[in-house]
Parts: structure tokens; sequence; C-alpha cells
């Protein structure tokens, strides 16, 4: 499949809006943490080691209340 063939399939396939997610993941076995925000324009992630479940709850986006906070 040529490049221009593959351009042409990404714009005939069809994108919905989707609800943009945000989630803290706190892993305690291994220590780290996730912050992850998916959207429509973005996808992000962000991860730490330092004393996972006190830096997690002192996130200023987990105190705004935007972010789900998933503890494995």
């Amino acid at each position: 499949m040529t490049r221009n063939e593959l351009k042409e399939l990404w714009f005939t396939i069809p994108h919905e809006k989707k609800i943009t997610t945000k989630t803290i993941i706190v892993d305690l076995n291994s220590g780290e943490v996730k912050l992850i925000s998916d959207g429509n324009d973005y996808w992000s992630v962000s991860s730490t080691h330092d004393k996972p479940l006190i830096y997690a709850l002192d996130l200023d986006e987990y105190k705004t209340g935007e972010y789900k906070l998933v503890i494995k």
C-alpha cells in the first residue's frame, strides 16, 4: 500500500468526537504514577516513581477533581 493510499484511507475513516478522559493511575507494585489525558485532539502520559500514593494525592489535577484516580 502506498503512502497516498494510506492517506486516502485515513481520511475516509469516520472520526467521531469522543469524550476526553483524564485518569491518574497509581501502581503500588512498581511505584509508578501515570497521568493520562486522552481526547480528540491529543493523548498525553506523564509518569513518576517517587512515593506514588502521596504524590498522586498531592497533584493539582487530582485536587481539582478533573482526573479519576485508579489504584492498582
